[in-house]
């Protein structure tokens, strides 16, 4: 029975020890990356643990803008479009928030329009959006003639614009080429109708 009973308690004891050991703080749990990762992955595989994750982080000042600066960097890259681009209504969102904003703000629109204004590569991708909407939707071009035509400072900005770029002035001077063109067995040789 002595025996039972002192194997007994030095079992107790090595078994109380080592679960001692084993209990580390917080801080020290998080420096062992494998811990790190299954904790992050648990959090972020549950919505619920995640959403509670992020609403902690907008209430602590620092984490709102390390969240912030992320957004902005993914924005930049361009990793925000390509993770909204499957999803229509979050594309929708950001750009009913995205007009809100710049309707809010004037200044920043113009802003951001000089900013992306700069990037050669959107500015292309703009003319062609502006050509293909144009295309198939010949109401917009009338709305724009018109809007021209009231107002001769946004009609010289638009010309200038459109002359400063050498591909669209070749296009331009090419369509008056095929007006001109279309008109000519409609005139008379005095250039009379």
């Amino acid at each position: 029975m002595r025996l039972f009973r002192n194997t007994l308690l030095i079992s107790g004891t090595a078994l109380l020890m080592a679960s001692c050991g084993a209990n580390k703080s917080t801080a020290e749990q998080l420096e062992d990356d494998d811990y790190k990762e299954r904790m992050f992955q648990t959090i972020v595989s549950d919505e619920g643990n995640f959403t509670d994750l992020l609403e902690k982080a907008h209430n602590i000042r620092q984490a709102e803008l390390i969240l912030i600066k992320d957004h902005l960097d993914m924005m930049e890259s361009g990793k925000v479009s390509a993770l909204v681009a499957n999803h229509p209504d979050l594309q929708e969102r950001m750009k009913s928030m995205m007009q809100q904003k710049l309707n809010e703000n004037p200044e920043l629109c113009l802003n951001v329009r000089d900013k992306l204004m700069e990037d050669q590569e959107f500015r292309n991708a703009v003319k062609d959006q502006l050509r293909e909407e144009m295309a198939n939707d010949p109401e917009m071009v009338d709305i724009m003639i018109v809007k021209m035509t009231e107002d001769p400072e946004m009609r010289k900005k638009v010309v200038d614009k459109m002359m400063e770029d050498e591909e669209m002035k070749m296009l331009i001077l090419q369509e008056m080429e095929e007006y001109e063109a279309s008109l000519q067995p409609h005139m008379s040789k005095d250039g009379s109708q």
